[in-house]
């Protein structure tokens, strides 16, 4: 159903529209993108409909950005996850999910979420908190992505 292009990553820039605070911004989200792409890994876009607006901003800003928002099932989406070097995504379920699937995950949190009560667990999951989600820097998602073993074996 979906010709994906390997090696690949999932980031997931949504959150629930009542607590938009929990969102790295789509310039940030772009920038990651575009520093994958220099890595020769394609990123795809995952969400719902209500998330396809920070998805669009994402793939407008970046090189290597593919839309999978709101054409994927769960089923569809952990098996995409199953198969990707890496997620990167914000406090929400998808995150989650690949997380508890064993997929390398790291989660990106501000001062809207606790790390010591909401984070990702499974073996490859981490995440990086700052009080102000939007200091958190593209280097610092990056190393924490090596730290998992994103970044190793290319699939």
């Amino acid at each position: 159903k979906f010709k994906i292009k390997k090696p690949y990553c999932v980031i997931i820039p949504g959150s629930s529209p009542h607590k938009l605070s929990k969102r790295w911004s789509a310039e940030k989200y772009a920038n990651l993108a575009n520093s994958l792409y220099e890595l020769g890994i394609t990123s795809y876009l995952a969400g719902t409909k209500i998330e396809r607006k920070i998805a669009m901003e994402v793939c407008a800003n970046s090189r290597a950005s593919e839309i999978l928002v709101d054409n994927t099932s769960l089923q569809e989406l952990a098996q995409i996850f199953t198969k990707a070097q890496f997620i990167v995504g914000n406090d929400t379920g998808p995150t989650f999910l690949a997380a508890r699937i064993g997929a390398p995950t790291v989660m990106i949190m501000g001062d809207d979420t606790n790390p010591y009560m909401s984070s990702p667990t499974g073996s490859a999951a981490e995440f990086i908190y700052k009080a102000n989600i939007q200091a958190i820097t593209t280097h610092e998602v990056l190393s924490k992505v090596r730290e998992v073993g994103g970044l190793s074996d290319l699939k």
